[in-house]
């Protein structure tokens, strides 16, 4: 194995590790590192299991995150000004769909497929 991809894993499993136990911020520090790394179109991610990376990373991230309690006090996330902003915009988005010009832009940019 090539030193190169096994510093790749074991830095990954590190940061799945310390996501689980520390905080989830290193969950999204190794999918970033995956998301520009990309260990299979690099020549070192021959050597490296046959893995979907960027899934293994946000799984985990998704975990560490369910596993944190919500401090008291705390509003939802959906109680802050920007994400009310964003759902009135998605809404208006929607209720254009109806007489858009181009239908196919105005879905894109409503769903963000």
């Amino acid at each position: 194995m090539a030193i190169t991809g096994f510093l790749f894993a074991l830095g990954f499993v590190a940061m799945m590790a310390l996501a689980l136990l520390r905080h989830p911020i290193w969950g999204l520090y190794g999918y970033i590192a995956v998301f520009y790394l990309h260990p299979p179109s690099r020549w070192w991610g021959a050597f490296l299991p046959d893995l979907r990376w960027s899934l293994v990373a946000s799984a985990v991230t998704l975990i560490a995150l369910l596993r944190i309690k919500e401090p008291p006090g705390r509003p939802s996330w959906i109680s802050t000004t920007p994400a009310r902003i964003l759902i009135a915009y998605t809404v208006w988005l929607w209720i254009q769909g109806f007489w858009a010009l181009n239908p196919v832009a105005n879905q894109e940019a409503a769903v963000r497929r």
